[in-house]
């Protein structure tokens, strides 16, 4: 090899060397880059599934809320059913329900429902008194009801409610209301009060038509409940007191009369031809004296006293706390001058007589059926002593004027 290409030697492979470095860098970059893509590329796919993942967490953490929100729902509409079936008071049904709103929103609720033709029931325990008292006095009929939210005043028309919106501090800024319904009757009506004006909900609007729904239920239940009730203790036609009620009223005043040491009397009233009016002018003219009859007593004795029907044309009025037997001759005296004008029936003017018999607890008597017995053997002597007493008389003989035979023993 000449000299000069051994001289060029060093520089070449030098060269070479650099190359091959070079190269190697080279190549070292574009690896570092290729990882750099893959682990980006990588990174990522990773924060996607680890976004994917929370979504996920979050949907499932919502679902199981809900999950838990409906089986509470399911656990406290269960309770409801079992007031509801046992017969619990509706007081106690409709502050349940409300309770059970108020956990699921977090408003304050109210529930007013029909009672009664005149009246009204309802539960709002979250409510201050003040606010309390003025939902109480709103007209079920007249609150405004709706799938949307409302300003406080606008709740009811009523001009009391204005007024008080108006004068008193705000317990809430906006109002949702949902009728109870009875079929197409409008019997109740939940309201949901909330701190601030807000949007309905499809939550809030589906859990109040749930509950509504019940607290119809329950109003449903109670009123059929009251029914059966007053039928198994009263009479169906007159609407007074069976015996029944008679003898458990008798005995709880007997009770009293021991502890007050006073006095009660009862008061046996049987209606005079009345077996002749059934027979000559039928059924209808009897059940309408036995009607008007019921009516006069009614308006005769004292709010305290109990009318009862023990029988065809007989009755018994409890009067208790008395002071002394004479007042209860000055009660006979009111309920005979009451039952001493004619009885309308149709177009017939009836004169019907009625004898009265007394007894007395203590003076006659501790045992309830003793009194019982005692009145009514009192009232069969003076009807049979009366001259005045005709066993049969004619439906003509009915139809005069004739003076009335009344007896007080």
């Amino acid at each position: 090899m000449s000299a000069p290409i051994l001289m060029l030697l060093p520089a070449l492979l030098y060269q070479n060397a650099f190359v091959v470095t070079l190269s190697v860098v080279v190549a070292a970059l574009a690896w570092v880059g290729l990882l750099r893509q893959q682990l980006e590329s990588q990174t990522r796919a990773l924060r996607r599934t680890m976004g994917q993942l929370e979504a996920a967490k979050l949907r499932a953490e919502a679902a199981l809320e809900r999950a838990r929100n409906a089986e509470m729902l399911e656990q406290q509409k269960k309770a409801v059913v079992e007031l509801i079936a046992c017969d619990e008071p509706l007081q106690d049904v409709l502050n349940e329900i409300v309770g059970a709103i108020e956990k699921q929103c977090d408003g304050l609720c109210s529930i007013r429902l029909e009672a009664a033709e005149n009246g009204s029931t309802g539960a709002a325990p979250s409510l201050p008194p003040a606010w309390r008292e003025a939902v109480e006095q709103l007209n079920v009929g007249r609150i405004r009801v709706g799938a949307r939210y409302r300003a406080l005043r606008e709740l009811s028309p009523e001009s009391h409610w204005a007024e008080f919106v108006a004068t008193k501090p705000p317990a809430a800024q906006s109002v949702f209301a949902l009728p109870v319904l009875s079929g197409a009757r409008r019997v109740g009506v939940i309201s949901l009060f909330f701190e601030e004006a807000r949007r309905v909900s499809d939550h809030d609007a589906a859990l109040l038509s749930s509950w509504s729904s019940l607290a119809a239920m329950a109003l449903e239940r109670r009123r059929l409940h009251d029914q059966l009730s007053f039928r198994a203790l009263h009479d169906e036609l007159t609407g007074l007191a069976n015996r029944v009620l008679l003898f458990e009223t008798l005995q709880l005043e007997m009770q009293r009369c021991r502890e007050n040491r006073s006095t009660l009397a009862l008061l046996y009233l049987d209606i005079d031809g009345f077996k002749t009016i059934n027979d000559t002018l039928g059924h209808a003219a009897g059940d309408s004296v036995l009607q008007q009859t019921a009516e006069r007593m009614r308006s005769s004795v004292r709010q305290s006293d109990t009318i009862a029907r023990v029988g065809g044309d007989e009755f018994v009025i409890l009067l208790p706390d008395l002071n002394h037997p004479s007042d209860a001759a000055s009660i006979a005296q009111i309920v005979r001058q009451a039952l001493g004008s004619p009885i309308y029936f149709e177009r017939e003017r009836l004169v019907c007589g009625a004898s009265l018999g007394l007894s007395f607890f203590p003076l006659d008597s501790e045992d309830p059926h003793c009194l019982l017995r005692t009145a009514d053997a009192r009232m069969y002597e003076k009807k049979a002593s009366s001259k005045l007493r005709k066993q049969n008389q004619s439906a003509q003989r009915l139809l005069e004027p004739q003076a009335a035979s009344y007896f007080i023993g």
